[in-house]
């Protein structure tokens, strides 16, 4: 009878960590500016935790493995106490330029640490006033892929325009653009060379501009060989011991690391065959 107590007083410790754990996959933060060069960050939490902090740097062209958590800057909560509404401010931001952040919280036990995923901003000034300008907020991504196109995807963080700036290994220039004004962007690049290199920038504007650093890309060859990767069950892993392990319901750590090996044998094609992410959410950029 004493050892069914035990277990039952561990299960009732261990259940709302794991039930908060599971609940809290989705932290996102809304950001506005309390002042002049001073970025206020604030999210909800479904249960009460302590201490939020914020990671924040510049936006770099890094190797996005080695980057993963490499922040210059982390700013804790100033109010300790436990609760669901959580607000850090961040100074010194300067005008124009692109930064990456992720909010955090520890669950009520101090057990684990869970991380939202990398969000990008930018501040402008009009008229005295600052606010935050248009940014590629999620992507850009490469998608359906022949001979002679290609699909590039993106999200910015307001609706805005865009278009695709793209160049050959000769240095000649097409632009292909999206004006339709929306968040969601989808953007069909055609008249491509069969297994040639390209690179390419996204620009996305409304009443400020922003453009992404170059990215590259190869188009299939007419005829194969062809190597193909192909992965799945990426979903987030509660079990290993990463606090990049869960994150928005992905298995970020893995997923980067499986990514970066796939990239060092420059595969045409990579399936992702499904459980990419774990848990629910009625917020569309997951869905």
């Amino acid at each position: 009878m004493k050892r069914f107590y035990s277990l039952a007083l561990i299960f009732a410790f261990l259940f709302p960590v794991a039930l908060w754990g599971y609940k809290n996959l989705y932290i996102i933060p809304k950001l506005s500016f309390y002042a002049p060069e001073t970025l206020l960050v604030e999210w909800q939490t479904p249960d009460p935790t302590p201490q939020g902090r914020v990671y924040i740097g510049e936006e770099t062209q890094k190797d996005f493995i080695a980057r993963i958590l490499d922040y210059p800057v982390v700013v804790r909560e100033k109010k300790r106490g436990e609760k669901t509404k959580h607000r850090v401010l961040i100074r010194e931001i300067e005008p124009n330029k692109v930064y990456r952040l992720r909010v955090a919280n520890y669950d009520p036990f101090w057990v684990e640490i869970k991380y939202s995923r990398e969000y990008r901003f930018k501040a402008v000034v009009r008229d005295g006033r600052w606010m935050e300008g248009v940014v590629v907020d999620l992507g850009p991504f490469l998608g359906l892929s022949t001979g002679n196109t290609y699909r590039i995807y993106w999200k910015t963080n307001k609706p805005a325009f865009g278009k695709v700036i793209v160049e050959n290994a000769k240095g000649e220039r097409r632009v292909f653009k999206a004006e339709v004004k929306r968040s969601w962007q989808e953007v069909e690049l055609s008249g491509l060379k069969p297994n040639e290199s390209y690179r390419y920038k996204v620009v996305v504007y409304d009443q400020d501009t922003t453009e992404t650093h170059y990215f590259e890309f190869t188009t299939l060859p007419k005829k194969g060989p062809y190597r193909i990767a192909v992965l799945g069950d990426s979903r987030a892993n509660y079990h290993q011991p990463s606090d990049m392990a869960a994150v928005n319901g992905v298995n970020e750590q893995t997923l980067r690391e499986i990514f970066s090996e796939i990239y060092k044998d420059r595969p045409h094609l990579v399936f992702v065959t499904g459980d990419l992410i774990q848990g629910y959410t009625d917020d569309i950029d997951y869905t």
